[in-house]
């Protein structure tokens, strides 16, 4: 077989653990723990890092992000199973069908013709509520976040 390249449509993800006993209480304060494949100056990581930093805000510091970065909590394959089991509260995650997202893996499929991004989360979102055997595959925890992501990985064995 020659050359196969594979563009994909991936969703990556904000997951929060479903056991509230995940989390570490200080006497007022509640410290989340956000776990992220990605280096620290990856934009989705200063997404999150701004938006922990409002949140810290608009709770008068009663809430705080413990923040591992570069895959130093959970490896990219290691964060489903690492939110469900509690090492983290949050993470970045991008659908894997090894974590048994067989029926939500069909929105990255190729060459779909999203009408753009907002709208790939809406559907997206849409399917979900559609049809809840979809939704059954984020079992043990809860998404509060999509973003859909155009394919813009070439994977090559040579050179250009």
């Amino acid at each position: 077989m020659k050359k196969l390249f594979g563009i994909f449509l991936a969703i990556l993800v904000f997951v929060v653990s479903g056991n509230i006993n995940a989390l570490e209480k200080k006497g007022e304060v509640y410290q989340f723990v956000f776990s992220s494949s990605n280096p620290p100056m990856a934009p989705i990581v200063k997404a999150a890092l701004r938006w922990f930093e409002v949140l810290k805000s608009e709770t008068n510091g009663r809430v705080d992000f413990k923040i591992i970065t570069g895959g130093g909590l959970l490896k990219e394959e290691e964060v489903f199973r690492g939110i469900q089991s509690g090492v983290a509260d949050i993470a970045t995650y991008i659908l894997d069908e090894r974590n048994g997202f067989v029926l939500n893996g069909v929105i990255m499929l190729p060459f779909i013709p999203w009408p753009s991004r907002e709208m790939a989360n809406e559907i997206y979102e849409k399917l979900l509520q559609q049809f809840p055997e979809m939704e059954r595959e984020w079992q043990g925890v809860k998404h509060f976040s999509f973003s859909m992501m155009p394919p813009n990985h070439i994977h090559m064995r040579k050179n250009l």
